[in-house]
């Protein structure tokens, strides 16, 4: 497969990936250290100020997937910034549109109670996020959001977004769809820190 139009052709490979020639006209890696074994089941973690669904260090969601390739757990690629921790979710687009990664987070979320939205994306393109939110594996009960745009490039940058209208205690699987400006870009997208707080 080609990237037919825009690819990504100067992106700083971290130490942990090693390199081998694949499609899109990129050097794509494979994760080498992905961490300890992730556990079969583990809860989003309620604290005073906040609700940690997924940080992939001390809370790691449910079944991580992606398509065309499968999200995977793995060190930061660049831990600095508004990103220091150890771990996050790895993900790489191939090229087309509508594609991203997800998970469960093995319990329904009080939307009510915790309706704002925030996680950290490293992007390799400019562009924009559509996270989706399902009732279990039930495409029919799709609700879906537009969050604000990517601005920074190859370094951490944290999105939010108002969750308020969403339906309380529904909810279990969440998915999120880079939509680059150009379709056909592909490449290493992560994510990390996917943490609801209460309104204030």
């Amino acid at each position: 497969m080609s990237c037919h139009g825009f690819c990504i052709s100067q992106l700083a490979v971290p130490a942990f990936l090693m390199l081998s020639a694949v499609s899109c006209g990129l050097d794509r890696g494979k994760v080498v250290d992905q961490g300890p074994p992730m556990p079969a089941s583990m809860a989003v973690q309620p604290v005073p100020d906040r609700l940690v669904i997924a940080d992939f260090d001390g809370v790691i969601p449910l079944n991580l997937f992606g398509w065309d390739n499968t999200a995977v757990r793995a060190a930061n690629p660049e831990p600095s910034g508004s990103n220091r921790s150890a771990h996050v979710a790895s993900w790489d687009k191939s090229a087309g549109q509508w594609k991203g990664m997800g998970f469960f987070t093995g319990e329904k979320i009080d939307f009510e109670k915790y309706p704002l939205y925030t996680f950290k994306v490293w992007s390799p393109v400019a562009g924009k996020l559509v996270v989706k939110f399902f009732h279990g594996e039930d495409e029919s009960t799709k609700f879906e959001l537009v969050v604000e745009p990517i601005t920074r490039i190859r370094e951490w940058q944290t999105v939010s977004v108002d969750l308020s209208m969403l339906k309380s205690n529904y909810y279990s699987k969440t998915e999120v769809v880079p939509v680059p400006e150009s379709p056909d870009a592909c490449g290493p997208f992560y994510f990390d820190d996917f943490i609801l707080y209460p309104r204030k």
